[in-house]
């Protein structure tokens, strides 16, 4: 999109073909119309309907670059966020302080893109600065959050480095002391190759995070000219504030005082969903990972500085498919030794799992299924798998129930609110392919999903060994029990968390 191309969408026969025609096919449109820009926008917000339902309701502008990188909604604002004062929050649980005093605080998104997550600290702090490194993109959060009459939001257009190495100085005092500061870095490269290392992304979070840190744990003194102008574009030239550009050596030479008089300010950063969660624990062991998910698939994964986690660094969302339903959030002090069949726990990994220090609990011991008795397949949600959290879970809600390779559960009765799918089995077949085909064959099953983690061979191939098509209603399970390969068939029939 060019800024002609923008310039035209926000005339009024641009908002008026668009809202006259949002309903129609985008094919049908194009040939009809002949106007590629309104009929990007129409099939853009169509699109953005489920995903993005208050852009779709406002008749925002959108590119397909925005669209594709922006967070849903529903994600977004299911974040819970730190109070006004720092060192106060939760760490992401505590409703009441995401909702009360945070409205009377500021919030810093230094990654505004198309502003989903903009407008979610909007609803929830009194003002927002949203910083864009590009004049239309700027241009265009600008134009959307008119429309969606989010008046709080502060547009600043420059570079993240930039506005943290000074240039954020130049707004108004309180745009000076945020709450919280939040950034989600772009997982593209210049060429438009996506990056997964921290340090690939854009802007660099290790080298910015001192820079960020300091500022969190400051109050920053007010030496520029730039005052306040929600709703407008304020524009900071490399330079401002004697860094052109660049991420201050001595952060703290910034701002007042010392590090020991304040507590730690709140960071919130948006990484990969392909990052490593025991690695980012690694590589900040000051921080808590949180990874959110929605439909059993991974959204997101949160790397939270400044957080009270009360000794649960490892912290779980799993966003509810119905509307109403709130979120299920779990937190977990570490990861506990798996409890495979016919092991036992030892005395101290309930205390491992959050129960007060040095309460007395017995060993459980994991029970081997007597498979013929098992009439429920359980695969935990994909957050606790990324987590690497499944066996901790377990043991702290249903203890004594084995965990199989594959992080698969088998039991004789439903878990009840169970974290992830629980389906019917239908039938246990020990693992030789020839006999597992014939009894599919058997059956009239001729499509299937098939599972198989922990296995070496690929689900194309071993549909193929089985002479089925992926896909359809079955789905079988592979996993390994007494050493003994295993098939589990189960039908589509899913019960979630409630």
């Amino acid at each position: 999109m060019t800024p002609a191309d923008f310039e035209y969408l926000c005339s009024p026969e641009a908002r008026r073909l668009i809202g006259e025609h949002i309903g129609r096919d985008p094919l049908e449109l194009a040939l009809a119309l002949k106007n590629p820009l309104v009929t990007q926008q129409v099939e853009l917000l169509q699109k953005a309907r489920t995903k993005l339902p208050s852009y779709y309701d406002a008749r925002c502008v959108l590119t397909r670059e925005l669209y594709e990188q922006a967070s849903s909604e529903a994600t977004a604002c299911a974040r819970t966020f730190p109070s006004a004062r720092p060192g106060t929050s939760s760490g992401g649980t505590d409703e009441g302080a995401a909702h009360g005093e945070a409205e009377s605080a500021v919030a810093w998104d230094l990654t505004c893109g198309l502003g989903v997550d903009t407008l979610a600290l909007s609803r929830h702090y009194r003002q927002v600065a949203a910083v864009e490194r590009d004049p239309l993109k700027a241009a265009i959060a600008r134009e959307n959050f008119a429309r969606l009459g989010a008046g709080n939001i502060t547009i600043v257009c420059s570079g993240a480095e930039t506005f943290a190495g000074g240039g954020f100085l130049s707004l108004a005092p309180e745009l000076q002391r945020p709450a919280l500061i939040y950034l989600d870095p772009s997982r593209r490269s210049a060429d438009g190759r996506r990056a997964y290392a921290i340090e690939n992304c854009e802007p660099n979070l290790a080298a910015l995070l001192p820079a960020l840190r300091a500022i969190a744990r400051h109050t920053a003194r007010n030496n520029g000219s730039a005052t306040v102008n929600p709703g407008g574009i304020t524009t900071f030239p490399d330079g401002i504030a004697g860094n052109p550009g660049s991420i201050p050596a001595n952060p703290e030479a910034l701002l007042p005082g010392t590090p020991a008089e304040d507590p730690p300010g709140h960071i919130i950063a948006k990484l990969s969903p392909m990052l490593d969660v025991d690695e980012l624990l690694r590589l900040f062991p000051e921080a808590a990972v949180e990874v959110v998910s929605a439909d059993n698939e991974c959204r997101e994964v949160l790397l939270k500085f400044g957080f009270e986690t009360s000794g649960k660094p490892l912290q779980i969302t799993i966003l509810p498919g119905g509307t109403g339903s709130k979120p299920l959030r779990l937190s977990f002090a570490r990861r506990a030794n798996a409890i495979r069949p016919g092991q036992s726990t030892p005395e101290t990994s309930r205390e491992t799992l959050g129960d007060a220090p040095g309460t007395a609990t017995s060993p459980r011991h994991a029970e081997t299924p007597i498979l013929n008795e098992m009439q429920w397949l359980h695969n935990p949600d994909v957050a606790l798998v990324k987590s690497r959290t499944v066996e901790a879970y377990i043991a702290d809600h249903y203890p004594g129930i084995a965990v199989l390779p594959g992080e698969y559960l088998l039991s004789a009765a439903p878990l009840e609110r169970f974290a992830g799918r629980s389906l019917r089995i239908a039938a246990i077949w020990p693992w030789k392919p020839r006999d597992v085909a014939r009894l599919l064959k058997e059956r009239g099953i001729r499509t299937a999903d098939i599972h198989r983690r922990g296995f070496a061979e690929s689900a194309e191939k071993i549909a193929r060994t089985l002479g089925i098509r992926q896909g359809g209603t079955a789905e079988l399970w592979l996993t390994t029990i007494g050493g003994e390969a295993i098939a589990v068939l189960t039908e589509k029939c899913v019960r979630t968390p409630r």
